[in-house]
């Protein structure tokens, strides 16, 4: 089928090239035969004026002479067969005028057989990336299945209500809390999307959710699940994300995770991402997502599984000041899906994503003392086993890392 669709596609623009070709011989003609009517027209004015004084001559002389009269006949013969000429030419000019409107609608058609043609490329390079999608998920070898991390942090904190830790910060009217108080929805749409926020400042700890989010289309959608101090520090923040990137029907989210330290959107922002794949279906259930911060590490999980880890190697390129939890929905649309390639579509409105089983255990700012929430059971960072449950994740389902991406200047990210 794709071998059709090119041949067919070779010829199109073939005949497109040729009918061009015709078309500007055709246009080449026309402007010729213009010139010589105009020529042949001033001609014609020049010879009217010498036979009108002629006939004034005549009129004059009383037909005294035969040799103007003569003369006269003469130029009256040479006008008329000037004359002649000018309307074969006006006729060889309309003639052309239709053959360049018969050439423009060919051409016109013929742009619209390419454009259906490359609207079949497009669905097709669509499936092939369908079937991409399920290659990266379904050809994971069967042994190599999901590790224990040997430890669960999540279980050492019991669920909040979403009202006692968080409260609406913008898109109210896309926003719903359950009844009993325990989990929220968000969505966008194209009138707005709607974002909550933590009552309370932090300067560390665990923050973490269970999070469903929308199948089918969902390019350009951004649902994010983040530490920020941006509302403190506008303009010179810290931040530490999770976001899910949206992608087209068939295609798997890309879970991207971020830290950035007293940056902003001025030019100053130093972006540290790394990006996955997930091993299950994001749309399909509850998943719990959390960052765990510490005054030496910031630590990534998924299920309780650690997918990354970002060390305190120096104090510029770590967060140390208070922030707050957020959670958004909002249309990234020039950057989130293949850099901008595709974008929100509002006919497949609203993207919803679903929060619920929040867990909290944090040093709130201002603390008089607080003991940092450890990574694993004997401190100290974290377990054997839980990295190599880390190694596993990265090896199997990292897409990108921003320490391995060459095209980046290192130099502002001395932490790789």
């Amino acid at each position: 089928m794709t071998k059709y669709i090119v041949v067919q596609c070779l010829r199109i623009v073939g005949l497109a090239k040729k009918l061009e070709k015709d078309r500007l011989s055709v246009l080449e003609t026309a402007k010729v035969r213009a010139w010589e009517i105009e020529s042949l027209k001033a001609k014609l004015e020049e010879v009217e004026k010498t036979l009108k004084a002629r006939d004034n001559e005549l009129l004059d002389l009383n037909g005294a002479s035969f040799d103007v009269t003569a003369r006269a006949r003469e130029a009256w013969e040479t006008t008329e067969i000037l004359r002649g000429k000018v309307a074969n030419l006006e006729e060889a000019l309309a003639s052309s005028k239709l053959e360049i409107s018969v050439t423009v609608e060919v051409e016109a058609n013929f742009k619209a057989e390419i454009a259906v043609v490359q609207a079949e490329v497009e669905r097709l390079k669509g499936g092939v990336q369908r079937l991409e999608g399920e290659m990266i998920i379904g050809m994971r070898p069967l042994c190599n299945a999901q590790p224990s991390p040997g430890y669960y942090p999540s279980s050492s904190l019991r669920p909040i209500k979403f009202s006692d830790g968080y409260s609406t910060l913008w898109g109210p009217e896309h926003q719903t809390i359950s009844p009993d108080r325990n989990s929220v929805t968000i969505w966008l749409d194209r009138n707005s999307g709607s974002g909550f926020k933590s009552n309370r400042a932090y300067k560390n700890g665990y923050f973490g959710a269970s999070i469903k989010l929308q199948s089918g289309y969902t390019a350009g959608v951004n649902t994010a699940f983040y530490l920020s101090n941006n509302q403190a520090y506008p303009g010179f923040h810290d931040e530490v994300d999770i976001e899910f990137l949206g992608n087209v029907a068939g295609n798997p989210y890309i879970l991207q995770t971020n830290v950035y330290v007293r940056g902003s959107g001025d030019g100053r922002i130093i972006g540290r991402e790394v990006r996955f794949h997930l091993w299950f279906d994001p749309t399909a259930g509850f998943h719990h997502y959390a960052i765990l911060w510490n005054p030496d590490e910031i630590i990534f999980f998924v299920d309780d599984v650690p997918i990354r880890r970002y060390g305190r190697k120096t104090e510029a390129t770590f967060p140390d000041r208070e922030m707050w939890m957020y959670g958004t929905i909002w249309d990234a649309s020039d950057w989130a899906t293949e850099g901008g390639r595709y974008r929100a579509d509002y006919r497949y409105q609203p993207f919803v994503s679903r929060f619920t089983r929040f867990k909290i255990g944090g040093c709130a700012a201002g603390a008089a003392s607080c003991r940092p929430m450890r990574s694993s059971p004997g401190g100290g960072g974290l377990s054997a086993q839980q990295y190599a449950a880390m190694r596993w994740a990265q090896s199997n389902y990292m897409v990108y890392d921003y320490c391995q991406d060459f095209s980046r200047d290192h130099s502002l990210t001395p932490e790789c």
